[in-house]
Order: C-alpha cells, then structure tokens, then sequence
C-alpha cells in the first residue's frame, strides 16, 4: 500500500482525468461480472476468465536500478607545502603502489625548506637557552662557589671544635702512661742510688754473691754444651737416616727407566714426574710396547740405538720381540697376574715413593735446624752469663771510678728532674679529666656549632688552660659565625627564578619547537607520494608550475575496485540493505549478469520536482580477463526480501475487499467464494497465509473483468500489475 499512495502522488492532473474514466469502466464491468458469477454457479468461466491452480514456491520482491560504472577508490595527490614543481616521474596510464615517489620539488625550494629547518633549530636552541638561563637566575659556577664555601665553613667549624675538645680531651691509656712514667723515674732514682753507693766500695756479701754467680754460669755453661753435642749427634743420624731412603728411593726410580727403556739412570730426571718425563722425551709407552702389528720373525740383527731418541731401540725390541711376558704402558685395575707388567704404574709408585722420602727430610730438617739453634743460643747465653759475673765481680773488686761516680749522681739528678716533669704532666692530665667530666666532652656533638660552656670553669683549674679553653671556644663561635653568613650567601643564590619571565621562556620554546615541527614536516613533504594503489589517471601540473596544498598535481585511481551509482525511490529504500546481493546487467556485455552487493546508502534525500529518491552504491565483481571503464551504463536488480516455500496467487484472482479478500475456487465443476487470508505481495503475486491448499484451482481473470474496485480495477491504474499470466517466483519486470 506505500508504493500504492506513493505512486498516487506522481500522478499529474490529466491522468487523473483518466484514471476517473477507468474507474467508471471499472466499476461498471464489476458490476455486471458480478451478476454474471452471481448466475453462474454451474461452473461456466467467462472468456476473460482462466482456471489455474494454487502453486508453492518462492516470493522474491525486487526492484531494477539504472546507473553508470564508477571508480569508488579516486584520491587526489597534492603537495604539503608551497613551491615549484622540480620532477614528475609517472605518467598518465602509470600503475602505482601507495607511498611510491611520483613527483619532486626543485632544488631551490628543496634548500628554502632546509633553510627554514635549520634556522628554526637555532632559535629554537637559543630559546631553549633562554629558558634554561631564566629557571637558573644564577649561574652554576656562582652556586658551585657559594656551596664550597659553606662546605669549608661547616668543616671550619668542626676543626674548631676538634681543637676546643683537644684541650680537655683525655683518655685513660694517657693518664696509665703518665703514671707509669712517675713510676719508671722513682725506680730509675732508686736504681741510680744503688749504684753509686756500690760505686762508693765493695761488700764482702757482694763479692760471696758474684763468686757464686760465677760458678753457677760456669756449670750451665757445660750443660749447655753438652745439650748441644747430644742434639747435633741425635739430629745427624736421624739426617743421615733420611737422606739414604731418599737415595733408595731415587735408585727405585731410576731403575724402570733403565730396565724397560734402557735409559742411563744418569739421564733420569728426578725433579720431574715420569709422565711429564717421557713427555718431554716424545715417549709414547703405548706406541713403544705395541704388539699388535709385530712381525713374528726377528730382525738380524736387532735394530741399532737411535741417539736422536732418549731410549735405547734394543732394549725395546727384545721386550716386545723376545719377552714371554705381557707388557703394557699403564693398567686401569691392580692385577694379580705375575706375568703381566705394567711400566708407567711402576714409574709413577718410585716417583711417589721418591718424593714422600724427599718431603720426609724437609719435615726434618726444620726441627733439626730449629733444635740445634736453640742449643748454640743457649750455649752463647752461658758463655755471656759467666763473661757478665766475673765482669762484675772485677769491678766491684777494682778501685772506685771518679768519673762514673759523678756520671751516677747527674744521671741522677735527672730522673729527680724528670720525676718533677712526670708527676706535674699526671697532675694536668687528672685535671683535665676532672674538667672533661664536668664540662660534658663525652656528649658533645662535633659539626652543631655549639661548643664548651665556659660558665662551667671552676677557679681551681690553672690560668693556662682557662685561657685557651676561652681562646678555644671564640674560635668555634667565629667559624660558627662565618658558617652562617655562607648559608645564607648560598640560599640567596637558590631563591627560584621570576615565575612571569619562566612562562614567557616556556612559551617561546613551545613556539620554537613547533616551527621545527612545522619546517621539519614541510622538508619531508618534499616528495609526492601515491595516496594509493592504483593507476594514474590525470596529471594536472607540469614541471615548474607553483604549487601549493591546493594544487591537485595528479589523480590515482584504484581500478581493482568499480562501482554501479544509481538511485533508489523513498517507497523502496527502507528495504535495500548495505550488503544484499544484485544482478547487474550492462549494454557493453550483452546477455552477462554480473554479482554484486550493496556498498553505499544513501542517509540525506535527493528531491528534484517532488520525487524523492536515495542514492545507492553496488560494488561489482568484473569478469575475468575484462577491464570495465567508467561511465558505462547498468541497471541492477536488487532483492528486497524474499519469502521461501509460500502458497501464492496472482493479485488478480484476488476478490472481495481490503478488509475480507476472497478467491473463486472450481471443485467439482462448481465455482464458489471462499475467503482466505492474505500476506507479502510483489505486486503481481500474493501469498495465502489460510484459506487455500496446494493444487486447488481457482479463477483468474484479466483487468477488463475485474471485479472489485480494491484489487482487480485498482491494479490497472498508475501502470501496476498488468493483463496475462506471469508464472511465480520473479522480480518486478
């Protein structure tokens, strides 16, 4: 019914004129067909009536199009920026892949482009400068100095500090020094005045004492050289022992090489291994003793000895052409077989042997040399012991020394002297200790600047120290003072930059930075590339023209690609959808259908002289082998909807009215009005939804023998429908 009303108003006025007069014809042939049906109930059809059966099959609503063959896939190459047309490198009819070179700017342009680029640069870096400067009002030598000056004025003040707690800083290995320096000279003045009172004349107990001591060192002195001949004879043969198992042990070594290689012993290296001997030597044991290719007859004679070689070439034939036994260079397992022989194992048990014996008289030799030092020290100790007694007792026996006298009572006087100097230098450490407990020293702090309180002296300390303690502490305030004073230079130096000029300088480095975004960009745009695969269509510049962004330079064109462009009535849009299949059919390929789909719909309305209509896009697949052109005309036909496996009858076997269609069934040669149930219609047919079977025959008559005003006389109107009988399953034509 939309098509129907839509339809309706395309009708101009004289075709409404004649659509009255049909409709009066209409009504009038209605009306006596309705008569005649009427009388006829014998089953007798009219001439313009035919009789034809209630079929199944599938009601496909399509509509026709009619367009021309377009290149959906066209893109436009344009430089990006302004200049001179400098190459093309394509030409008309060229095929192109997208990012593909096509043309180029000339030189001169190309050096303006880098011109820009690089002046762009420098302003941006000396904007960048700029900015740098004004977030750092000061420079960084300026703050560099200010910060070591206020490093040397904090460690100033902790040497201050160090030299204030120095003063009054003691420890108690000082004080146990002092003491004992008290100590030694009391017992220095007590030794001294000994000595000169024995300087003075000998004692009759003194000289009994030395007498005895005398013959005391004399009897240690003979047991100390009688230790020391016990000890050299004990450790000689024990020596002796060992240096001949090691000449056994050198012999047992040497022998294998002699026996198995004939090698003089004399040639034998002892202070290597057998292994890196025979290595040295080029010996191979197990190429020297080989049977396995040995030739059972023997040589006459046997082969002479190679002096090039450490062996002796007999001595290895006759074991490995003469021998019974089995000889071999090395057994992996101890065997207990007496005929076999295994000769590097051999080496390598007398080189053990050889050198356990060597290391046993190493092991040996430093007791030995340790015992026989100790006993020459103990005999050179009582030779010293006697030599000392009888020293003494002929100096005590002697007449008084005037000379060593007077040198006792000087020394004397100055271990007095230095007694005096110890016991003051113990005084001031015990004062200072005192002091140093009072004034707090222990929990001091070096670096915070704050001293000795001075308040804390006491009138009993000496006027000395109290004057350098003051001295001492001025000195920390003064550097505490100067500290401060390089804080603060400092802190000047690090206050932030002028917040209004840092955004001005933010500012201009963004802008910089954007013109070397922007000349940047322009010197890459240089090249003209391909926008897209395809081929090159039009070429609208010449070499040396000026061009700018809006200078179209040529036109690429994706043939793989075609379209149909035509126009769909707002009656039928609302059921073509993006997607749906189409048959397109064209003059160029006559008797061709070609497949298709929907590509493009239209969403604004084209209205020229009151029709609407929509445009419509059908992407269409070519035939192998055939290149389509644009322009070429087309028509498709697009399928609406499509209702499969449907009973359907022709619209004009359709009777009754729009609210109660009936149908003129025949069953056994009578005609009858049976109501029935309409759906989907494609304008010629209908389908029954209830009301008829398959295979029923009912009454069809053309357009002159309608006979109801809502379906048989209204289809004739505008073009629709249509006389004859046209089979299901079609399209609109």
């Amino acid at each position: 019914m939309t098509r129907v009303w839509g339809a309706l108003r395309i009708v101009r006025p004289w075709q409404w004129l004649v659509l009255l007069i049909l409709f009066g014809g209409a009504a009038a042939a209605t009306y006596f067909s309705y008569q005649w049906v009427s009388d006829s109930e014998d089953g007798t059809l009219a001439e313009d009536q035919q009789l034809i059966p209630v079929q199944r099959d599938d009601l496909v609503t399509s509509i026709s199009i009619n367009g021309s063959m377009v290149f959906p896939n066209t893109e436009s190459a344009s430089f990006e920026t302004q200049g001179t047309l400098g190459e093309l490198v394509v030409d008309e009819g060229d095929a192109v892949a997208a990012g593909q070179a096509v043309a180029y700017l000339d030189d001169a342009t190309v050096s303006s482009l880098e011109e820009a680029l690089a002046k762009a640069r420098y302003d941006a870096s000396v904007a960048e400068e700029a900015l740098a400067e004004a977030m750092r009002p000061h420079s960084a030598l300026d703050l560099d100095q200010a910060e070591a000056k206020a490093l040397n004025a904090k460690e100033a003040v902790r040497e201050a500090e160090e030299k204030l707690l120095a003063l009054v800083e003691v420890t108690e290995h000082q004080i146990a020094t002092a003491d004992s320096a008290v100590a030694d000279a009391v017992l220095k003045i007590d030794t001294l005045e000994d000595e000169i009172e024995a300087l003075a004349g000998p004692d009759s107990s003194e000289v009994h004492d030395l007498t005895f001591e005398i013959q005391s060192t004399q009897v240690a002195l003979e047991n100390a050289r009688r230790d020391q001949l016990l000890a050299v004879e004990e450790w000689a043969e024990k020596v002796d022992a060992a240096r001949e198992v090691i000449g056994d042990a050198l012999e047992e070594y040497q022998e294998p090489f002699e026996r198995w290689l004939g090698v003089d012993p004399e040639d034998v290296d002892d202070s290597i291994s057998p292994e890196t001997l025979l290595a040295q030597w080029g010996a191979d044991l197990d190429a020297l003793f080989d049977r396995s290719d040995l030739d059972d007859r023997l040589i006459d004679p046997p082969p002479a000895d190679d002096p090039a070689t450490a062996w002796n070439e007999g001595t290895i034939y006759a074991f490995t052409h003469l021998s019974p036994y089995d000889i071999r260079a090395e057994c992996e397992e101890e065997l207990t077989d007496p005929n076999i022989f295994c000769i590097l194992d051999e080496m390598s048990e007398a080189w053990e042997k050889l050198v356990d014996a060597r290391s046993a008289l190493a092991d040996l030799e430093t007791p030995a040399a340790t015992a026989l030092s100790k006993a020459e020290d103990a005999v050179a100790k009582a030779e010293e012991a006697v030599s000392d007694a009888k020293d003494k007792l002929s100096d005590l026996l002697g007449p008084p020394d005037a000379l060593a006298l007077l040198s006792k009572e000087k020394e004397l006087a100055a271990a007095r002297t230095a007694l005096t100097e110890a016991e003051a230098d113990l005084a001031a450490l015990l004062e200072k200790w005192g002091l140093s407990a009072a004034l707090g020293t222990d929990s001091l702090e070096l670096g915070l600047g704050r001293g000795l309180d001075t308040s804390l002296l006491t009138d009993d300390i000496s006027e000395e120290l109290r004057t350098a303690l003051l001295a001492g502490q001025r000195d920390v305030e003064d550097a505490v003072l100067a500290l401060r004073e390089a804080e603060e230079a400092r802190e000047d130096l690090m206050e932030p930059a002028d917040p209004l000029l840092l955004a001005l300088r933010e500012a201009e480095v963004t802008t910089a930075r954007v013109a070397v975004e922007t000349a940047a960009d322009r010197l890459r745009s240089l090249t003209l590339v391909a926008p897209i695969d395809g081929v090159v269509t039009d070429i609208a510049a010449e070499v040396g023209d000026s061009v700018n962004p809006s200078t179209s330079i040529l036109t690429v064109v994706d043939p793989t690609v075609i379209e149909m462009e035509g126009a769909v009535d707002e009656i039928d849009v609302l059921y073509v959808q993006f997607g749906a299949e189409a048959n397109v059919t064209m003059d160029a390929l006559p008797g061709e259908i070609l497949p298709g789909t929907v590509s493009y719909i239209a969403t604004d309305a084209i209205s020229q002289q009151g029709v609407v209509t929509y445009d419509v896009s059908v992407q269409v697949e070519a035939p192998p082998g055939i290149e389509l052109r644009s322009g070429l005309t087309a028509i498709a036909e697009l399928v609406l909807r499509s209702e499969p496996n449907v009973l359907l009858v022709p619209l004009q076997a359709l009777r009754g009215s729009f609210n109660q269609p009936t149908v003129i069934v025949s069953s056994d040669g009578a005609l009858t009005e049976r109501a029935v149930a309409t759906g989907s219609s494609d304008d010629f047919w209908v389908v029954i939804e209830d009301g008829l079977s398959e295979g029923e025959l009912i009454v069809m008559e053309g357009i002159e023998g309608a006979t109801d005003f809502g379906f048989g006389g209204f289809r004739g109107i505008g073009g629709f429908g249509g006389g004859g009988f046209r089979p299901p399953g079609g399209g609109r034509p």
